[in-house]
């Protein structure tokens, strides 16, 4: 019998509050703010805020597998990621909360089951 892999991926998805209500992103924009990730048919809307959470386009194009961290006041947000720089590791990643690109990763550890980030 062969080896198999499989793979899960997540997305990282924004909510705004416009008016005092709450709302989630619609085609790459949230609260007045788009960026690159519209019209990309990947999330809500047919795009995505947060885009850069990628390990190579056409490769694990939603590599978030869970946790994340935002910091009221900080530019950027933590995400919990499968192959953040090599392909069979886990780690962290940064988005921009302006932008929705990465603007970093950092591996913590490689191997097949790298994939519980």
């Amino acid at each position: 019998m062969a080896a198999e892999q499989a793979y899960q991926g997540g997305d990282v998805l924004r909510a705004c509050s416009v008016g005092g209500v709450w709302t989630l992103e619609s085609n790459g924009s949230c609260g007045g703010t788009a960026t690159t990730g519209a019209g990309n048919a990947q999330g809500p809307g047919g795009g995505e805020f947060y885009w850069g959470e990628f390990y190579k386009v056409g490769e694990h194009e939603e590599a978030a597998v869970g946790g994340l961290a935002q910091v009221p006041g900080v530019p950027f947000l933590a995400f919990a990621t499968e192959d953040p720089v090599n392909l069979d590791s886990g780690g962290f990643g940064w988005l921009s909360n302006t932008t929705g690109e990465k603007l970093g990763a950092d591996e913590a550890y490689r191997g097949f089951f790298a994939k519980g980030s």
